[in-house]
């Protein structure tokens, strides 16, 4: 995809940059690209050469396509076992909600991570598993520019870079990313609430005294929302409770910590599962807020992996903790 916008850019619009820059670029991105054609050109060999693989190694091939080669039928295959959502076990939409009740009127506000795309899915679904754990409406962030997608710099990068990445930003379309591209929200729906920041803004504007400036609030930077966002995240970060509930080092009692506490000793949560983090509780202070805010900062990052973010009642293979896992599971990735 970087690749398709640095040729729209140099090549479509040479007249943006001058010839020299954008003979430049054609040729840095063909060379680029000719490197991916003979790297596949190189596993292509490699496939056909090791045509003795057992089947237990390869994900188990469904009918092959007609008029799909070899390779073809390979690489699908491998496709197939990275799309892990299609073949997991599927969630019970009315177990999740006898489980956790959904409270529509309440609101999780959040913001991507810094780093690039699997660091933002990691944090997407931590806090995607909160909004089911709570019943909270999940706000998805405004569109935005996206570290190593768009022309988006992480935190920490010098500023001469971040001026470059903005010129480019102006320059290209489209040059950001929206959560909906990357999740399939409707599927998303189906086990929590959850609405775009637009409708949220939309929807709360008179209740929440949301300043009538805001409307458009896209054009942000992951990692440094502040950036382009005409001021919201400056406003949502003072005007509602903000929460930390740092995978690193908390852990999640749910519902309660007394209610674990009075489980079985062979359900309790394992060593390995605490891992040295402090347990923490959804308690009244933040379950009476309207809106809640999970921020993120170079010393705040919601990596872990959602599934060892808490500890249920009735243990790691209680009826909570594995429909909480097939959840996650189902979370389809467009």
């Amino acid at each position: 995809d970087v690749y398709k916008r640095q040729i729209y850019l140099h090549v479509s619009s040479p007249a943006n940059h001058g010839p020299p820059a954008s003979a430049w670029v054609r040729s840095s991105a063909t060379k680029r690209l000719g490197g991916l054609v003979r790297r596949a050109q190189t596993l292509n060999a490699l496939l056909d050469r090791s045509s003795t693989t057992t089947s237990a190694e390869l994900p188990a091939a469904g009918p092959a396509p007609p008029g799909k080669s070899g390779f073809e039928q390979r690489v699908q295959r491998v496709l197939d076992g990275l799309m892990y959502w299609k073949s997991s076990p599927k969630m019970e939409v009315a177990q999740l909600r006898r489980l956790f009740p959904q409270k529509p009127d309440t609101y999780l506000l959040i913001e991507l991570d810094s780093g690039g795309l699997n660091n933002i899915r990691l944090a997407f679904e931590h806090h995607v598993m909160v909004a089911l754990l709570t019943g909270r409406t999940l706000v998805l962030p405004p569109r935005m520019r996206w570290y190593l997608l768009d022309w988006g710099g992480a935190k920490g990068w010098d500023e001469l870079q971040n001026a470059h990445d903005h010129r480019l930003y102006k320059l290209t379309p489209p040059a950001d990313t929206h959560t909906s591209e990357i999740w399939d929200v409707e599927s998303l729906k189906r086990g929590i609430n959850c609405i775009t920041t637009e409708e949220f803004i939309a929807k709360m504007r008179g209740s929440l005294q949301i300043p009538s400036t805001f409307g458009d609030v896209s054009g942000g930077v992951n990692g440094r929302p502040f950036e382009g966002d005409h001021g919201w995240s400056k406003w949502y970060l003072s005007a509602f409770k903000q929460f930390e509930w740092n995978p690193f080092s908390v852990l999640l009692y749910w519902p309660s910590k007394q209610a674990i506490e009075a489980d079985p000793a062979d359900v309790q949560p394992s060593r390995g599962l605490i891992a040295g983090r402090r347990p923490v509780e959804y308690d009244d202070s933040l379950r009476n807020e309207k809106v809640l805010v999970m921020p993120t900062r170079d010393d705040l990052r919601y990596l872990g992996p959602a599934a060892g973010m808490a500890a249920f009642q009735g243990g790691e293979f209680g009826e909570m903790a594995q429909a909480s896992r097939r959840f996650q599971l189902s979370l389809i990735h467009i």
